[in-house]
């Protein structure tokens, strides 16, 4: 690709059409996280090809360096859920005593 890429030609085409073709190609090139995000612009020039593109791997960059904070912060909900359900087990537990008379053996209600 890359070797098409460089040997790729005005041929024919206007001065504007040729380097539609190159900024078409540049974006094709790129990386599937990027490409998706630029494929979907007609980026007629090769400047603006380019200059969207580090646009959006500035942006990839910026996300990729907040993305270790969210796993610790998924943990912790998930210890709040897991801890969440033993408060009410607790609560049963400590109620279930009060309704049954002094005498008999304390039982679990499950």
């Amino acid at each position: 690709m890359e070797q098409k890429f460089l040997s790729l030609t005005q041929g024919s085409k206007t001065v504007l059409e040729y380097e539609a073709r190159k900024a078409k190609k540049f974006v094709m090139g790129l990386k599937p996280s990027l490409r998706t995000r630029l494929v979907a612009f007609d980026h007629r020039t090769l400047d603006e090809a380019l200059s969207a593109a580090c646009r959006q791997y500035l942006e990839e960059k910026k996300a990729l360096q907040k993305r270790p904070t969210a796993p610790f912060q998924r943990q912790d909900k998930k210890k709040a859920a897991y801890q969440t359900p033993q408060r009410p087990v607790a609560a049963i537990s400590t109620q279930v005593p009060s309704q049954r008379s002094p005498g008999v053996k304390k039982e679990c209600p499950h």
